[in-house]
């Protein structure tokens, strides 16, 4: 999962800090002084490996917000302060090559409309075959390509241009059930972006983890292609011209839990209009009848 090492910020900036265990510092934390509240006892804690910054007397803040009144930038000055204290995994090779990626998007052999099997698959998750292939653009292939046979295949558009795919199995006999674009085919890493971007043209959107998920709530709604969502991915969130306010609806499943919680915290550090939603009644987005993704979207969330 991305993490902000807040420790490595607060120390390079010469920010005075009181470790874990000291007077108002929690287990996992460090503690400074709040900026908002004229605080004189380290109320404000900042946790060591995540996007969670708040003071015991004033509550939670944007991390954002924060590192903005600590050095006494401006919050777009500060965006690009701790940029470099953002990471997906501390472990990262500093040595690795950069990779290279294609001119256009190679598409899997055998791919083309949809056949009775892939239009059978869908209309068994309840979704309207025609009306997917028409909205998102799907495909299928055939059995040509051995690695990509009888899949859904979703290509990924950015501004118009397709960069990346994802291929669902429809038979349920393959596995993994997705598959990604090879490496060497994509423009962009499909995990660099976000799937139903070109959709969503409001200025609220709903996270959601996978495609299928996407298809069922519809323009608005955008996929991060599995639970564990990257700091591009987020950033991409964060500096959309438009998207102002944002829903997350991860999985009611605990690793949806868990990653619909961080990205909820990510984006908080840059955002006010966040929310994290919960499924009820349903496992996941994808599983809900039509009737009641609509409402969720129109309705409730005005999308």
């Amino acid at each position: 999962m991305p993490i902000f090492d807040s420790e490595k910020f607060l120390n390079e900036y010469r920010i005075e800090t009181h470790p874990a265990g000291s007077k108002n510092v929690p287990s996992g934390c460090v503690g400074i002084c709040c900026p908002f509240c004229g605080d004189g006892s380290n109320h404000m804690h900042f946790r060591l490996k995540g996007f969670y910054v708040r003071c015991w007397r004033c509550g939670p803040h944007k991390l954002l917000s924060v590192v903005s009144r600590l050095l006494r930038v401006s919050e777009m000055e500060a965006r690009a302060i701790i940029a470099p204290f953002i990471s997906d995994s501390p472990a990262t090779p500093q040595s690795a090559q950069p990779r290279v990626f294609a001119s256009t998007v190679k598409l899997p052999g055998g791919t083309g409309v949809l056949m009775e099997i892939h239009q059978r698959y869908l209309l068994d998750r309840q979704f309207d075959p025609f009306k997917i292939e028409r909205e998102w653009g799907i495909k299928g292939t055939n059995h040509i390509d051995p690695y990509y046979k009888f899949r859904i295949v979703a290509p990924v558009y950015v501004n118009n241009q397709m960069v990346s795919y994802q291929a669902r199995d429809v038979t349920n006999m393959q596995a993994p059930p997705y598959r990604a674009c090879r490496p060497e085919d994509e423009v962009m890493s499909h995990k660099d972006v976000l799937y139903g971007t070109d959709l969503a043209r409001g200025t609220s959107i709903v996270v959601v983890e996978g495609i299928t998920d996407a298809w069922r709530l519809g323009s608005g709604a955008v996929a991060t292609f599995g639970v564990k969502w990257t700091v591009a991915q987020a950033m991409k969130i964060v500096q959309h011209p438009y998207w102002n306010r944002v829903f997350i609806l991860y999985d009611a499943d605990e690793a949806g839990q868990v990653g619909g919680v961080t990205l909820f915290h990510f984006l908080r550090g840059f955002m006010n209009n966040v929310e994290l939603l919960e499924l009820s009644e349903f496992s996941d987005p994808g599983s809900m009848p039509d009737v009641e993704a609509r409402y969720l979207m129109r309705k409730e969330l005005k999308i």
